[in-house]
């Protein structure tokens, strides 16, 4: 039985090409003057001291299946193809989550994961438990998806990200990855992806259903704006700034986290989470 990255599939070679990637690959391909074609894999991270069925049970058994969703790789002009999954296994520096990228990311897996009605750690816990968020994100599956998955530079237009986003044949692939993927928890990068998950809950995986939001545990009488919940599949979506913005560690975390907290207080959390 083939694992969710045996699924999604690799790029090897520009003849060892497999699963979903190898027709995304080469619908680019098909559009694209320049060669090589740049293309970045992703999909559910590799652990060290875990093998991919190990990893691939554990999401699957997983309550809380968190994908966080980015823009594009950051290739600074050269058109490589990479994987996104070797990441954390790749380096010490990355398995000790040194980066401020990686550490954002850490950050608010970790809050998400432990975060329930009975213990809500504000943002001052990210210097406070930074052995045990570090713990977490080695042990703890997560995705990391590339929307675009074309390599790009330090910036990408939300006008350029919309035509990869609105494009049918690449909306259709995204969608099929999502689908694999079957996360419940997306934190949404960008405002744009933001509502592209939100359209392929209610108009692709479950037409003609609704968006539901709640309320704010800061501004009373108010609606968090950064949280939707999708009631019949039990998928919260939150939007994020990017894990590589100029802001502090506690501010990052409070942009996902909070939000997710506030989800956590509502009258809804109990059918998402408990039993």
């Amino acid at each position: 039985m083939e694992t969710i990255n045996e699924k999604l599939g690799a790029i090897k070679t520009e003849k060892d090409k497999t699963g979903l990637f190898k027709t995304w690959y080469e619908q680019i391909e098909n559009e694209c003057q320049q060669k090589p074609v740049s293309f970045v894999c992703d999909g559910i991270m590799y652990k060290r001291d875990k093998d991919e069925l190990t990893t691939d049970k554990e999401w699957n058994e997983s309550p809380k299946r968190v994908a966080f969703l980015l823009k594009d790789q950051n290739q600074k002009g050269y058109a490589w193809v990479d994987d996104t999954r070797k990441w954390i296994v790749c380096t010490d520096d990355n398995w000790n989550v040194k980066s401020k990228f990686l550490r954002n990311l850490a950050n608010a897996l970790w809050g998400i994961s432990v975060s329930s009605p009975k213990n809500l750690p504000e943002s001052d816990s990210v210097r406070q438990y930074y052995n045990e968020i570090t713990e977490c994100f080695r042990t703890t599956p997560f995705a990391l998806v590339e929307c675009k998955k074309q390599g790009g530079v330090s910036m990408l237009s939300n006008k350029a990200l919309r035509i990869y986003l609105d494009k049918e044949e690449y909306k259709k692939l995204l969608y099929m990855e999502f689908d694999i993927l079957n996360a419940n928890i997306y934190v949404c990068t960008n405002s744009l992806i933001y509502q592209f998950v939100q359209n392929y809950l209610t108009t692709y995986k479950y037409p003609g259903t609704q968006m539901t939001r709640v309320n704010s545990v800061s501004k009373e009488g108010k609606l968090e704006s950064s949280v939707t919940l999708h009631l019949p599949s039990k998928t919260v979506v939150l939007c994020s700034f990017h894990p590589s913005a100029i802001m502090s560690y506690k501010t990052y975390y409070e942009g996902v986290v909070t939000h997710y907290q506030a989800f956590v207080q509502s009258e809804y959390y109990p059918h998402f989470f408990e039993k």
